[in-house]
């Protein structure tokens, strides 16, 4: 049963506040932050900045646990929704290395039962959010959910209705495209998707503290997810591993995502090629689209960025790097609002614009 908590918010954004930082960008970083969590009705935050390959700064605000009274720090564990997505992109790319995929080959030829319209999908369309799949989380089909419900099971609950688009005419963002190609990883590697995750990222990175979403295990600092209605704050509700999969069940830290923004710049994990392809956007027929292989490239303010923002149950997290300006910054959060989130990649962008003038080591 979920139990309405209303506080003052300002209360809980001064309570807790941890800093290594930038003279100057203090001062302008903090007055921006504790302003947006208030008007957000965010419990806990953190965020680091990676500047020209160096952490210069790491700061935390607020509470992680607010039953318990427990600050957010920067090594606060959250849950960091759709940035999965560039790890699940990263992984395919990875087998694709290996010779297990290739990414214009149709998802049929990896996972049998499939719906006839899904058969001639290619694992790049998956990637792109071109598929014209229809996200189960928007339009679920019935389909009853059991103990043992797992991600082919989520699956279902949108195969049983049409296509929105046909494959490759224009970009919809769809979390059923990463549920199926965690499918795709899960079968040509006979491996669960976290030890394929693992193996194939965290633990090359030095990630300590990253994994799948468990409730099960005892988690050291963990933030618990809340969201915000009219009611006031509400627990959230727990996540299903199996239907998140690699469009979201993934747990971390700014610590460790700062380790993955620094294999991006180093281009770590792929080759050279691989990772051209990664931020190559698929040639639609209508409109354009904000989204290469698992990475939005939009710019900001006439910066090029490449990134990506999470919108888990309870948290709301994002992150972003700008190659030009050799900067990355990540978000993580645990409020989230209704219906759908609401996204902190704003913020991220604007912390992340104190520190484009910084100079060079």
């Amino acid at each position: 049963m979920l139990k309405p908590l209303v506080l003052a918010i300002c209360g809980v954004v001064l309570g807790a506040c941890a800093h290594v930082s930038q003279p100057g960008a203090l001062d302008a970083a903090d007055l921006l932050i504790t302003s947006q969590m208030a008007e957000r009705h965010i419990p806990g935050l953190s965020f680091a900045v990676l500047k020209n390959g160096v952490i210069v700064d790491q700061r935390s605000y607020g509470m992680a646990n607010l039953e318990t009274g427990t600050p957010a720090t920067n090594d606060t564990v959250y849950a960091i929704g759709s940035i999965t997505k560039s790890m699940t992109a990263i992984t395919v790319l990875r087998l694709q290395e290996k010779g297990l995929v290739a990414l214009d080959e149709p998802v049929s030829t990896y996972v049998a039962d499939l719906p006839d319209a899904w058969r001639g999908i290619s694992l790049r369309q998956l990637l792109s959010n071109v598929s014209g799949i229809p996200d189960f989380i928007d339009n679920p089909c019935a389909h009853e959910q059991t103990a043992a419900y797992k991600s082919s099971d989520a699956l279902k609950e949108a195969a049983c209705l049409p296509l929105n688009f046909e494959p490759g005419e224009r970009f919809e963002y769809t979390n059923t495209n990463f549920v199926l190609l965690s499918v795709v990883i899960e079968q040509v590697t006979e491996r669960r998707l976290g030890e394929v995750l693992s193996s194939e990222i965290f633990e090359p990175l030095g990630m300590s503290h990253t994994g799948m979403l468990d409730y099960v295990s005892i988690i050291p600092q963990r933030a618990d997810g809340y969201f915000w209605t009219e009611n006031g704050l509400l627990n959230s509700e727990p996540m299903e591993l199996e239907v998140e999969a690699g469009a979201g069940a993934v747990l971390s830290t700014t610590g460790d995502l700062i380790k993955y923004i620094s294999a991006i710049e180093r281009r770590d994990l792929l080759s050279a090629e691989s990772w051209d392809s990664a931020f190559i956007t698929y040639p639609v027929r209508e409109g354009v689209t904000p989204y290469a292989l698992g990475f939005g490239v939009t710019p900001y303010n006439k910066h090029r960025r490449v990134g990506h923002s999470g919108s888990a149950v309870g948290f709301a997290t994002a992150f972003s790097y700008f190659p030009d300006d050799r900067l990355g910054i990540v978000v993580l959060s645990n409020g989230y609002e209704e219906p759908h989130g609401r996204s902190v990649s704003g913020l991220a962008n604007e912390i992340a614009a104190f520190y484009f003038s910084l100079p060079e080591n």
